[in-house]
């Protein structure tokens, strides 16, 4: 096996499972206001974006991504809006948050905090580098772009964006907090039933409001809308419609990625072999070749991603899905990728086992996880600490383990085997490189390189040195 396969596979374990959550999200929200069986809703969610993908491809995948990022924008502020306005203002949503510590900030570095300052700061933000620096469905699109300087323009564009984004969603727990939580709420039934409150007011406050039932926290958000925005015209679509964008997006760019890397990191090498010393395949007849065998890996996977849909139910919350993913699959890939740019002495052999080693422990801490939490999803005191690990810190405890185990088991191939191979010093971070160098592409087409070529280079040399 080469770096580059690992690496391959890796990748599509995280983003298949990425994107059965990314199917489950909208039709878990959809079932709690409507009779439409969660598992069809799955099926038509999934058959409807693996087959525009498999139409459009990247241009499909970008265009559409720019609509829906401005639906889902509209959508949030609209009911952040409207939410705070019948909660009782924003003062007063505020202030009972404030008086109910829920704006308290926990400061404690202990790592089975589940939230933490620490846990959410560093453990989330590491938690999202493999999304910018390793994942083939960001790198996808800043290969689209005309130059390294308009990609890494694309990347410092996004991230204020991304933190409105993420700051807006949050807005909406406090005021969905203000709104239920209050003082009647012990004393009432739920939703659906037949009291009527308009003569129960609270001095300080507006209207008090039942909490609903429901299956999982997931769904409450539908609920509100459902419920508190029913008269307003329009609401109601325009949140759905918000869901399933940012299912769409996420769905379109998880296919298209997935057939680009099984195509170049699997396929292409595969075929390449198969062929006679120095024969290659006529241009058009290997083009048409390549597009059906695409568009058969966008199929083949939309549907696999249906099928564990509809086993994300037994995974928990979706915050604690999507953390765990990512952090259990993307930590090993962005481990890997650091140690082709900061390690010089890194060798293919060294950089396999310490992605195995990243992701087996970082599987073997998310399952028993899985295993030992209670209803409530807290995990007891008693079990291995390991279990115990707050999912935000996965992805930097597997991207770490990673790197170390890989750079020790490179020292340990290079004194066994006698590596000695030059470094290109394009290939790592600036800083590492020698002083005065000057990269002969940066002067021609400003094309970039994967920091990860170096060990595809050594995978050759190592599989030369073994014959």
């Amino acid at each position: 096996m080469t770096v580059r396969i690992c690496g391959a596979l890796v990748f599509i374990l995280q983003t298949t499972f990425y994107m059965a959550v990314v199917l489950y999200a909208p039709a878990l929200a959809l079932e709690a206001v409507t009779d439409f069986p969660l598992l069809a809703m799955i099926t038509l969610t999934g058959v409807v974006c693996t087959i525009y993908t498999a139409l459009g491809g990247i241009k499909a995948v970008i265009w559409t991504d720019v609509f829906q990022y401005a639906v889902i924008l509209g959508s949030i502020l609209t009911i952040l809006i409207i939410g705070t306005r019948d909660a009782g203002g924003a003062s007063y949503v505020w202030n009972y948050n404030l008086e109910r510590g829920h704006l308290d900030l926990n400061w404690n570095p202990d790592p089975t905090e589940r939230m933490s300052v620490w846990s959410c700061a560093i453990g989330g933000g590491i938690n999202a580098l493999p999304v910018f620096v390793s994942s083939q469905i960001s790198v996808q699109r800043f290969l689209t772009a005309k130059s390294l300087k308009d990609s890494q323009k694309s990347i410092f564009y996004c991230l204020p964006w991304k933190f409105l984004m993420v700051s807006l969603i949050a807005s909406h727990g406090l005021i969905l907090f203000a709104f239920y939580n209050n003082f009647m709420t012990p004393l009432g039934p739920a939703i659906g039933t037949n009291q009527t409150l308009s003569n129960i007011t609270e001095p300080s406050g507006p209207m008090p409001h039942y909490t609903p039932h429901y299956e999982k926290s997931d769904q409450i958000l539908i609920y509100f809308v459902n419920r508190e925005f029913s008269k307003i015209p329009g609401i109601q679509g325009l949140f759905v419609a918000c869901l399933y964008a940012g299912c769409m997006s996420s769905m379109a760019s998880g296919l298209n990625s997935l057939a680009a890397v099984v195509l170049s990191d699997i396929v292409r090498p595969w075929q390449n072999r198969k062929l006679p010393s120095g024969k290659q395949p006529l241009s058009h007849e290997k083009d048409l070749k390549e597009v059906i065998i695409s568009k058969t890996l966008t199929v083949t996977f939309g549907v696999i991603s249906v099928f564990l849909g509809m086993l994300a139910p037994k995974l928990g919350s979706l915050i604690r899905m999507m953390q765990t993913i990512g952090g259990g699959t993307g930590g090993p890939i962005l481990g890997l990728f650091s140690l082709g740019i900061l390690c010089k002495r890194t060798t293919s052999r060294g950089a396999i086992v310490g992605v195995v080693t990243g992701f087996s422990i970082a599987v073997w801490m998310s399952i028993g996880a899985m295993y030992y939490k209670d209803d409530n999803g807290q995990i007891p005191d008693d079990v291995l600490l390991l279990y115990r690990i707050s999912f935000f810190w996965y992805c930097a405890i597997s991207a770490g383990l990673t790197m170390l185990i890989g750079s020790l088991a490179s020292e340990i191939d290079r004194r066994v085997y006698h590596i000695s191979h030059h470094v290109d010093p394009s290939l790592l971070a600036p800083f590492l490189r020698p002083q005065g160098w000057v990269s002969s592409s940066s002067t021609s087409n400003g094309s970039t390189d994967m920091a990860l070529s170096q060990l595809l280079k050594e995978d050759a040399s190592d599989s030369d040195d073994e014959m």
